[in-house]
């Protein structure tokens, strides 16, 4: 069901996507309910949005991409045609997003790709859910690694009880699924 993949992101590469959403700056998360944006008890993390720019985050988009699309060729064979703007995630103590998908009636989001950019000895528990099968699960915490699933797959991610834990969040489109 899920594919994961270590090394997508170098470390300092993951402390300079940090940075970005740093920049960004983050706020409180929110969910899609009836077509706006609310917050929510089940999402409790901070979230910023990192749009695309061509002079200083076309790397970190052409990076999420080629490796997505060499997984969807490997795994899904999804139709895909788009990504959506990436996500960046803290997660701080107790904060948590409950069991969800990443789809609903008229989106056009296909695969989604979670990126851990965390050190797992910055985080003590907590981390990403999936209901079903991971390939290559002993990769999940590591700092860089991607995990890979269909939007319509449920998952949560889990809060940690010590640190911070980072994640970056891509979902590529296309058309709805016939």
């Amino acid at each position: 069901a899920a594919v994961c993949r270590p090394s997508v992101f170098t470390a300092s590469e993951c402390i300079s996507i940090i940075c970005e959403a740093q920049v960004e700056g983050l706020e409180r998360a929110q969910i899609l309910r009836n077509g706006k944006s609310v917050k929510s008890y089940g999402r409790t993390c901070s979230a910023t949005w990192l749009p695309r720019k061509k002079t200083t985050r076309e790397w970190i988009y052409q990076r999420v991409i080629t490796h997505t699309l060499d997984v969807n060729d490997a795994n899904y064979r999804f139709q895909l045609d788009d990504i959506q703007a990436l996500q960046v995630l803290e997660y701080r103590k107790f904060q948590r997003f409950f069991w969800h998908y990443d789809t609903y009636i008229g989106s056009r989001r296909k695969l989604t790709a979670v990126f851990n950019l965390s050190d797992p000895k910055d985080y003590w528990g907590g981390g990403f859910r999936i209901l079903g099968d991971i390939h290559n699960k002993q990769y999940l915490r590591e700092r860089g690694a991607g995990i890979w699933f269909p939007s319509f797959v449920r998952h949560c991610a889990k809060a940690p009880l010590l640190g911070r834990r980072w994640v970056l969040v891509a979902w590529m489109l296309g058309e709805e699924f016939k």
